[in-house]
């Protein structure tokens, strides 16, 4: 996780953490995730991208329901 968390840490967000309005206005602005719509207050983490967000629950979620298809596909690429 180590080379992913670096390539990401930019755009992480910590728990109760604001960050400066994109606009420069110098607001702090709350954020939320954009799939489940908990504050950044009820995760622990929220992953931005252009203009929407991701929290880590949400991820683990994704996680769940794409690793067991990647393994299905990995293990036809490696019966050949």
């Amino acid at each position: 996780m180590g080379a992913a968390f670096a390539i990401l840490a930019p755009w992480i967000v910590r728990r109760g953490k604001g960050t400066a309005d994109p606009a420069g206005q110098g607001k702090d602005t709350k954020l939320s995730c954009s799939f489940c719509g908990k504050s950044q207050i009820e995760v622990a983490r929220l992953i931005s991208g252009p203009s929407v967000f991701i929290c880590n629950e949400c991820v683990e979620l994704c996680m769940e329901i794409v690793l067991p298809l990647w393994e299905k596909v990995a293990s036809r690429s490696d019966d050949g």
